[in-house]
Parts: structure tokens; sequence; C-alpha cells
């Protein structure tokens, strides 16, 4: 069980990052780089991500459907634009999505949190943009290596 301070430090980790949200899909996984994920809250753990409506992901989330939220370490910039569906070479990078439950979890990456749907928010000013806002509420996760001081994206 995920308490607050490994809630607090791990998306700590993420001052400016990009993250790989993953949903099981059957027996399949599908995933979509998010780079706007955002802690709301620390009584629940509750953070919050906006996948545009039309996102493969999307059509996958649902309530109470577990997710993980994976935090993408400096050097897998590759895999960031391959989830993005900005990859343009023949072969996908290398990676590799592990269980945890039903829920995959990307393997290498900085820190993951596992999370369910509690809560789906299609405001008008969210529908106007073409999405609709998903909260996580945290239940388990892991940081992979810590590294020794924050780090900001740069792709």
């Amino acid at each position: 069980m995920l308490d607050q301070r490994q809630f607090r430090n791990t998306m700590g980790l993420f001052a400016t990052g990009v993250a790989v949200i993953a949903v099981p899909a059957g027996d399949e996984v599908q995933a979509m780089t998010a780079n706007a994920v955002s802690s709301v809250s620390l009584e629940p753990l509750l953070l919050l991500f906006c996948p545009a409506k039309k996102a493969h992901l999307s059509q996958h989330l649902a309530l109470a459907v577990p997710f993980s939220v994976n935090l993408l370490r400096a050097d897998q910039v590759a895999i960031s634009t391959y989830f993005a569906g900005a990859w343009r070479e023949p072969v996908p990078p290398p990676f590799r999505f592990v269980r945890v439950g039903a829920t995959p979890k990307l393997e290498g990456c900085l820190a993951s949190l596992i999370c369910s749907v509690p809560c789906m928010i299609c405001s008008r000013a969210a529908a106007r943009m073409n999405r609709c806002c998903s909260t996580g509420d945290a239940t388990g996760g892991s940081i992979s290596a810590p590294p020794a001081r924050r780090r900001t994206w740069r792709p």
C-alpha cells in the first residue's frame, strides 16, 4: 500500500517530465505519452491527467479501471516519442510492460504509480479542448532508481 510520503516523493520526481500512461486492453496494453500529470491530493492520494477524447487510451479508461503512470528517465526519449505516436523508425524502441495484478507497468522507468479511475470529468471547457480529465486514485507504486537530484526533461 502506498503512503502519503511515498506518493509525494514519487510525484516530486515529476517536476518537469514525461510519463507513459498504460491501461489494460484485454491481453494487450494501450499506452500514451503524457507531459501534464498533476498531483491533486495527499488525502486521498490523487493525480490528474487529461487525455484527448479521441486518444486510443481514452477508449479503455473507465471508472475503476486500473492504469499505471510511468515516469520516464531522461534517457527514455525514444519511448516517449513512440507512445506519443511520433516514432518514424521501422522498429519500435525496446520496452516491456509487466503486470502488477491486472495493471500493466513499464519496466525500467524512473517510477511507476498504480492507480484506478475514481472520477472522469468532462466539463464545457474540457469539451472545447476535446479532452476529459481523469483522476487516478494511487494505490501502489515503485521507484526504480531514484536520481541523486531532480532532473528536468530535455528532449
